[in-house]
């Protein structure tokens, strides 16, 4: 896992420019609120990486429940072939 700084919200709030600065060198800032992680804050590259990630995730499909397009291009694909 990525290196990461633990700091109370209300330090968090006052130091803000610093800990945005851990954040831009890669690091997360874990924020705190009675002893609970209650937020993160990550660098933009950060932010677009797990964007990606969520565009990416996939959907899960019961076999018996597919969609009719599914279906279809599943019928019609050919191994070692990508759709296009």
């Amino acid at each position: 896992m990525a290196e990461s700084t633990v700091v109370t919200a209300s330090k968090f709030a006052k130091n803000f420019g610093e800990y945005r600065d851990v954040a831009t060198s890669g690091k997360t800032v874990l924020v705190q609120s009675h002893s609970r992680v209650v937020g993160g804050y990550i660098s933009k590259e950060k932010l677009d990486y797990y964007e990606e990630l969520e565009r990416r995730d996939r959907q899960v499909h019961v076999v018996g429940d597919l969609p009719e397009d599914i279906v279809a291009a599943l019928e019609t694909a050919e191994y070692g072939k990508s759709a296009q």
